[in-house]
């Protein structure tokens, strides 16, 4: 081969390697990484399976003991998205074979477990070991086998006592299990109940936190209130000895004069009766005595002083009417009969029609009078045309 030909196969291999590189640089590997630390993890080897939900998806590269834990580096499908919050379990399924971690849970929603993190020991499981479980189970069968001095064991005596304090108590035993569960079904039944009260407690609890600043103002206010009484004791203490000192006078007083208080309360009572009988026209008094008295303001003339109200005499056509009316109006409860006052008007109307006159033969008003200082206002001249 000449140096010109393998001058050209060594491009050739060049070229064939970058574009390798290349092809591996923008695909990846893969597979992803992540390291895991556990406690112990014996009978896991590289090249040991790495599952999610049972199913393979990596294996473990390495196993490497630490100071105080072991070093587990995984690698799994880079189409398998764990979690953020990963956690890794190392799974035994028999108490002799081969053993695998198992990662998960299944990613569903939120951050990914990133490439090259890691799983700290708080999310690491390890599992029990046979020999540490034998172990205790004969620690537990000596400690409750018998001494070398005795001829039963722990477990006999225990066995024994308990035989001799449940005997005759089988029916007690029976119904208190009945009553249990009566009222374990009583719970279940009212479980409906007992979520709501305690999502009331949780609403009322809830409102205290909302309300601290309020509770914590209340408790201030009554730490000063406390500490204004104990400020006032002293004072405190002779006004409770002036009351006590008081409370027998005021009950001698009252018993005294029961029979007056007795009389006074059935008067108010009274009293208090006639006021509800006659609130009709107590509210129309309150109602129209304002503007009744008000009135009394316009009968005096502010520019010349002189009172302007006149006398009204009215009903002078009919003095029957006014007679029998009036009778009517002042006779006792129960007895405005209609036929009373027309026997009224038919016997007394023709004696009392003879004083019937159109209007009062006073030509002067009795209550109108002027001020002789006061000066007299002109009179306005009236338009001409009939404008106004």
């Amino acid at each position: 081969m000449t140096v010109l030909s393998r001058s050209r196969v060594l491009v050739v291999v060049l070229v064939l390697v970058v574009a390798a590189a290349a092809t591996w640089a923008l695909v990846g590997s893969g597979t992803r990484t992540v390291t895991a630390y556990f406690d112990q993890t014996v009978n896991l080897y590289p090249r040991d399976e790495v599952r999610v939900l049972g199913v393979k998806v990596g294996s473990i590269e390495s196993v490497e003991p630490g100071p105080d834990s072991v070093k587990v580096v995984m690698s799994y499908d880079d189409d398998v998205t764990l979690p953020a919050d990963a956690t890794a379990a190392i799974i035994s399924p028999t108490l002799v074979g081969v053993r695998y971690v198992q990662v998960g849970p299944p990613y569903e929603s939120g951050p990914e477990l990133a490439d090259g993190a890691e799983i700290p020991r708080e999310r690491t499981v390890s599992p029990v070991e046979f020999d540490r479980v034998k172990t205790e189970v004969a620690g537990l069968a000596q400690a409750l086998a018998p001494k070398s001095a005795e001829t039963e064991g722990a477990l006999n005596r225990l066995l024994d006592t308990t035989s001799a304090n449940l005997q005759g108590q089988g029916p007690l035993i029976r119904d208190t299990i009945r009553t249990l569960s009566e009222a374990s079904s009583t719970l279940s039944d009212s479980r409906g109940d007992l979520f709501a009260t305690v999502r009331n407690l949780q609403t009322f609890v809830t409102a205290l936190k909302d309300a601290d600043a309020q509770v914590a103002r209340f408790q201030s206010q009554l730490a000063d209130t406390s500490g204004i009484l104990a400020d006032n004791r002293e004072a405190l203490a002779q006004v409770l000895q002036g009351l006590e000192r008081t409370a027998p006078l005021v009950q001698r007083f009252v018993s005294d004069h029961r029979d007056a208080f007795t009389t006074d309360l059935r008067k108010l009572d009274d009293v208090v009766a006639n006021i509800s009988q006659n609130r009709q026209a107590l509210g129309d008094l309150l109602q129209k005595a304002p503007f009744a008295v008000s009135n009394f303001a316009n009968f005096i003339d502010e520019k010349t002083g002189a009172v302007t109200a006149n006398v009204a005499v009215t009903n002078l056509r009919s003095p029957a009417a006014v007679v029998c009316d009036s009778a009517a109006a002042v006779a006792p409860a129960g007895a405005d009969d209609p036929a009373a006052a027309y026997a009224c008007r038919a016997g007394l109307g023709p004696l009392l029609d003879l004083a019937r006159i159109d209007a009062p033969p006073v030509a002067v008003n009795p209550i109108q009078y002027g001020d002789p200082s006061a000066p007299v206002l002109p009179t306005p001249p009236l338009p001409i045309g009939g404008n106004r």
